[in-house]
């Protein structure tokens, strides 16, 4: 499961996955990395970024693997067509229909 947030409330975007018992949080500006078990810390008090590097790299690039994923998909996704607006005609026939009051 990943998670891209745009904007968190001190105004960096961050980008965020779970690897099993792991989350990882990453902020690109100013530069942060945040790795957290869940199992062992459930309220993300302990930042273990740094105690292990291949847990890290690993991680990581799980991340980096989900964003460029999330972001292909998005791009392939067919745009929402807009919504007509109904013409007094139509308007009309939906309330005798019942449709609208």
């Amino acid at each position: 499961m990943s998670s891209r947030f745009s904007q968190n409330r001190w105004g960096a975007a961050i980008d965020s996955v779970v690897s099993g018992a792991h989350h990882v949080i990453h902020r690109a500006e100013p530069a942060g990395l945040w790795v957290f078990d869940w199992r062992a810390d459930p309220a993300e008090a302990e930042n273990l970024a740094g105690a292990d590097a291949e847990l890290d790299r690993r991680l990581q690039l799980e991340l980096y693997t989900s964003i460029t994923r999330n972001r292909a998909a998005r791009q392939q996704q067919p745009r929402a067509e807009p919504v007509a607006v109904p013409d007094a005609g139509a308007e009309e026939r939906l309330r005798a229909l019942g449709y609208v009051h």
